[in-house]
């Protein structure tokens, strides 16, 4: 199902402006941190790149330093003091990249558990996405993968599917209501539905 017939569908349940409009605004938000993190790690990048670059030129002096006539010895010992502070910046800044890295990682995740939750119908996509992006693990070629119960390897889509299956009370009714009683998707009650949230995020 694609994004735009889910949206479709939400227009003909009660609150289904509402329910658009904030997955919509949940969805910008993750994808600008995204966009956020890929900034920051590309940047982190080209310093390393740069730090790395003037500590082997540092290194090419200390070389020479070192075997000259012994009249350079204080000149080697400063170059060698460079050195030193230089590769502490640049693993400093290393760590800053991995960091940024994983950060991006994760928003992406959690955009596309969002959106895989949201064609499913999840009631609630956010908190939900939040549970699952646990499970989601990234793969040496940089895609996402999920371990099934069988042991077998899956996507993304496989593992909202899978978490779906058992809590139907986790899906919202999309059909229209005809006569009777209001009640939450699902023939629950808000509370009963709130409640079985909680139990959930607790698992």
């Amino acid at each position: 199902m694609k994004l735009a017939e889910v949206y479709a569908a939400l227009e003909s349940v009660d609150n289904g402006a509402a329910l658009i409009g904030a997955i919509k605004a949940e969805m910008t938000k993750l994808s600008e941190e995204a966009k956020k993190h890929r900034e920051a790690k590309q940047q982190a990048d080209e310093t390393v790149t740069k730090l790395t670059k003037e500590k082997e030129e540092l290194q090419v002096k200390i070389d020479a330093a070192a075997n000259d006539d012994g009249t350079g010895t204080q000149a080697y010992k400063q170059l060698a003091e460079q050195v030193k502070a230089l590769q502490e910046t640049v693993e400093t800044e290393r760590s800053a990249r991995k960091e940024a890295e994983e950060k991006r990682i994760r928003a992406d995740i959690a955009a596309q558990t969002v959106n895989a939750l949201t064609k499913s119908n999840a009631t609630d996509p956010e908190e939900f996405a939040k549970l699952l992006s646990g499970a989601i693990k990234v793969k040496d070629d940089g895609t996402y993968s999920y371990t099934k119960t069988d042991g077998t390897e899956g996507t993304i889509n496989d593992c909202v599917a899978d978490w779906l299956k058992d809590r139907p009370w986790a899906v919202k009714n999309t059909q229209t209501p005809g006569s009777g009683g209001e009640g939450a998707p699902g023939g629950a009650s808000g509370d009963e539905e709130r409640k079985m949230v909680e139990e959930a995020m607790g698992l």
